[in-house]
């Protein structure tokens, strides 16, 4: 099971297993391999089974346990404040059947957070903007108002 997640965290990253197994300090390896731990010990929880971070770090590369502990600390703080690592981590849940949706944004192709909606929220924002200089747009040529861009 931890090859698999490694795998799809090399797709999703666009790095190699090599990259997430090895010492490479990059912020793009870093990434992925931060995800692959948290979203090994995800799996393992979800399938009702234990992996230790012992075992782990020694699957991901002969690494520590407190690079386990840190890496997920820190996965956890990127999900909530960077939403480009929080999109790829969605990505690699969908794909490892974490995120049960299985529906994917008609225009950019990344997963939907609820099966009525057809665009991921991303997609939904620069609608929503491109609706609002819209309605600017009428607003200024009925009213003959100056609204600057």
């Amino acid at each position: 099971m931890v090859e698999q997640v490694i795998q799809v965290c090399a797709d999703v990253f666009h790095v190699s297993v090599e990259n997430i197994k090895g010492r490479n300090r990059n912020r793009l390896f870093s990434d992925a391999r931060r995800t692959a731990f948290a979203l090994a010990l995800e799996v393992y929880s979800n399938r009702n089974r234990v992996i230790t971070f012992v075992d782990l770090a020694e699957r991901v590369g002969k690494r520590d346990h407190s690079t386990v502990s840190y890496s997920v600390k820190t996965f956890h703080h990127l999900c909530k404040t960077d939403t480009e690592y929080n999109r790829k981590v969605l990505q690699c849940r969908t794909r490892l059947g974490l995120i049960k949706t299985g529906v994917f944004c008609k225009d950019c192709g990344n997963p939907v957070q609820h099966e009525i909606l057809e665009l991921c929220n991303d997609c939904y924002a620069l609608k929503d903007a491109n609706e609002l200089e819209k309605i600017k747009h009428v607003f200024a040529t009925m009213y003959k108002l100056n609204i600057p861009e």
